[in-house]
């Protein structure tokens, strides 16, 4: 009985030091660290689903990243990057993968999108469409129906 307690115990508590390793980390400017899955960056926001809900940061905000899964990164150049991302110094990430042993130092200023969409990447498009349909009937001085409908595919 007291061996498999301990065996209980010693595997729960495995599972408990492990949790934090399973979580991408983000580094704040004010010294706060954020434990999360990054999700995407655009338009100078990451978003970042935690237990807590998801947040949308600001990416001036951002002191650097490690991810545990790979990631795809798009360069201001347009040069998109995959692998694991890690923080170096304030300011900048590594990146490595099969491909890459580890990149230089990549200033996240250069850092455009993080997992862009793929019409941003030419993998793909983006196909947004509205129709809006109308109609009027009046009848005498004071009466009018108006109709429109409008919706969005």
């Amino acid at each position: 009985m007291k061996t498999s307690t301990h065996v209980s115990i010693l595997g729960i508590s495995a599972l408990l030091m492990l949790q934090p390793a399973l979580a991408d980390t983000i580094h704040m400017k004010n010294g706060d660290h954020i434990s999360g899955k990054v999700t995407a960056m655009a338009s100078n926001k990451l978003t970042v689903k935690t237990p807590y809900g998801v947040l949308a940061i600001n990416w001036s905000e951002v002191a650097n990243l490690s991810t545990d899964a790979s990631t795809e990164i798009m360069l201001a150049d347009k040069t998109l990057l995959a692998g694991k991302l890690s923080g170096s110094s304030p300011g900048t990430l590594n990146i490595t993968s099969a491909e890459i042993v580890q990149s230089n130092p990549i200033e996240l200023t250069r850092v455009s999108y993080i997992n862009p969409p793929p019409e941003i990447t030419g993998r793909g498009i983006a196909f947004h469409a509205r129709a809006n349909v109308g109609a009027a009937r009046s009848s005498g001085n004071t009466e009018t129906q108006m109709f429109t409908w409008t919706p969005r595919l």
